[in-house]
């Protein structure tokens, strides 16, 4: 998309060179060119820009769906690891000491 929004660029550039070094007798189809490499232009333009904002949208998705993912796998490791506290604990205080 970029290579071609280029292209569109430089051929809007010259189009815009050519009606200024248009004769008279040229200078309405110089000016029709121009017009249409303008329009090319936005219209790639106008279609990059939705491209950008859908990649925008789908990186922030993709980042949200991943923030979750990691926030829910600590949420079960620490209460895996509350589980094992409280269970080793729990046989600490069941543990006899004899005196010996």
């Amino acid at each position: 998309m970029l290579s071609q929004r280029t292209n569109l660029l430089v051929e809007y550039e010259n189009a815009n060179k050519a009606l200024d070094k248009a004769k008279p007798q040229k200078k309405q189809m110089a000016e029709e060119a121009k017009l249409a490499a303008e329009k090319a232009f936005e219209d790639c333009s106008d279609v990059a820009r939705q491209e950008i904002k859908q990649f925008h949208r789908r990186r922030v998705n993709m980042f949200q769906e991943s923030l979750e993912k990691f926030a829910e796998a600590q949420l079960r490791n620490a209460r895996d690891v509350n589980a094992m506290l409280a269970k080793s604990l729990t046989k600490i205080k069941q543990f006899e000491i004899t005196d010996g």
